[in-house]
């Protein structure tokens, strides 16, 4: 026989859970970027590689930043 299961996803990550309060902390613990500063572009002779900054700094709703690099 059939059986229902009942899960609870987290909005931003995705993440699911079994009970609501989990998926409502996971939500809650996720820093928003406010603010992007700081962009940091490689020199070349190539257009296409100058198109897109190699590092940008993000700036958080809690305060923090941290360096983000392109891979």
């Amino acid at each position: 026989m059939p059986s229902k299961t009942v899960s609870y996803e987290c909005n931003i990550c995705k993440c699911r859970f079994t009970e609501w309060e989990e998926a409502v902390e996971c939500e809650k613990g996720h820093r928003k970027p406010v603010d992007v500063t700081t962009e940091r572009y490689k020199k070349s002779p190539l257009k296409e590689e100058r198109r897109y900054p190699e590092s940008v700094y993000v700036k958080f709703d809690d305060g923090s930043g941290r360096y983000y690099k392109k891979v």
